[in-house]
């Protein structure tokens, strides 16, 4: 993109050493958000968690930047959440990232949602470049002279959400750095390619990184970021004036959500007043909570729900309690549809904490009408439906 071949990285070598001021953005998961880090093992076990989250990959990406560059006014904004993907993350970008409320519109945002994103089989890999393509192309919309690392976390190179990112980097020439194949091979090296309680060493859980496992990253991603920012242009790119063709026809380019007022209930749901609530470090390194909306319905039980929206894609966006659900929807009067969420499917998602579901990625662009229907087991919290809300 913008013309210069091999370097990625051009604005943000220009802020390094021109302005002599960055601001970091990090969105992801739990990963990301870094809370692992703090665990402290002995013997391979986890001992205690009350660590420094400093050895998270983020800070210590951000610690690389301040030594790398000490000149330079270094600011870090880490929007990662716990169990959230990408589908979530294109619907809170704005809200937990690419803002100004407290520190400045990120300029290098890194990316990981790859995790979140192999744990939710109902999503398919061309669905996954539709919201790799939007979270990127959101970005831009945000800040244009932003730039993108995106952190692969797949321990192999075959799942669909690696080789959908792969894809749709590339096609954006976007900086990628494989840490999770990295530390796959590290742990394969001890002779654990599954960590378990009693040889925990680069994991705390054989899935977050222990304090051991942030070192590979930062690793993995400290030559990356070496050679993407080898040159200096003199010139600062826009990259919406040089955006590619996209590759898919029904890019979220408008996240949205249908809040619970807009919402048409009849049975065991309820509006009520509240937040869905969720924590992150945003920029301090002590855990602030943020919320989602200010309403929600709540559903006790077998309930209808219908409401209008616009454009290409549908979701939903719940707080689970524990107890799961049953959903059949039907668009524009069309054939129902059915998803469930319980302890034989997605059973690791069941304890109580902000999620989102998409149920629609290739509608036809215009208005539509959905009718939710949820079984008489459910018990959960409505915020809104996250649509792609057209312009």
């Amino acid at each position: 993109m913008c013309g210069v071949v091999a370097i990625k990285l051009i604005n943000t070598y220009q802020k390094l050493t021109k302005d002599k001021k960055l601001t970091l953005g990090f969105i992801g998961g739990s990963i990301t958000r870094g809370c692992s880090a703090k665990a402290n093992i002995v013997d391979g076990t986890v001992v205690s968690r009350d660590g420094d989250v400093m050895r998270s990959y983020v800070n210590r990406v951000a610690t690389w930047f301040k030594e790398e560059f000490p000149e330079a006014d270094i600011k870090t904004v880490n929007a990662g959440i716990s169990d959230t993907a990408t589908n979530f993350g294109i619907y809170r970008l704005e809200q937990n990232l690419m803002n100004t409320d407290g520190h400045d519109m990120p300029d290098l945002v890194f990316v990981e949602f790859t995790t979140n994103d192999f744990s939710y089989p109902t999503q398919t890999g061309v669905e996954l470049e539709v919201q790799a393509e939007s979270i990127f192309r959101n970005i831009w919309s945000h800040n244009p002279y932003a730039e993108i690392v995106f952190i692969s976390t797949n321990v192999t190179s075959t799942s669909s959400s690696i080789a959908a990112y792969r894809k749709v980097c590339e096609h954006y020439d976007i900086s990628f750095a494989d840490v999770g194949k990295a530390l796959f091979e590290c742990k394969s090296g001890r002779g654990h390619e599954k960590e378990t309680a009693g040889n925990f060493y680069y994991t705390v859980d054989n899935l977050h990184p222990s304090a051991e496992g942030y070192r590979v990253y930062l690793d993995v991603i400290k030559p990356i970021l070496a050679r993407d920012l080898s040159i200096e242009t003199g010139v600062y790119c826009n990259h919406l004036e040089e955006l590619p063709k996209p590759l898919s026809s029904v890019i979220i380019d408008n996240p949205s959500i249908v809040t619970a007022d807009n919402l048409i209930l009849k049975g065991n749901a309820q509006l009520k007043e509240g937040a869905l609530l969720a924590g992150l470090y945003g920029t301090e390194l002590t855990i602030q909570t943020v919320g989602f909306e200010k309403k929600y319905a709540d559903i006790s039980g077998e309930c209808e729900i219908t409401a209008e929206f616009k454009n290409t894609a549908l979701g939903i966006l719940v707080d689970l309690t524990g107890i799961g659900f049953e959903l059949d929807w039907q668009v524009d009067g069309g054939d129902w549809k059915h998803f469930e969420v319980n302890k034989n499917h997605f059973a690791f998602q069941l304890y109580e904490h902000p999620q989102v579901w998409m149920l629609e990625h290739h509608l036809d662009k215009g208005a539509h009408k959905v009718t939710l229907k949820f079984s008489k087991d459910t018990a959960i919290k409505l915020g809104g439906l996250i649509v792609n809300g057209g312009k």
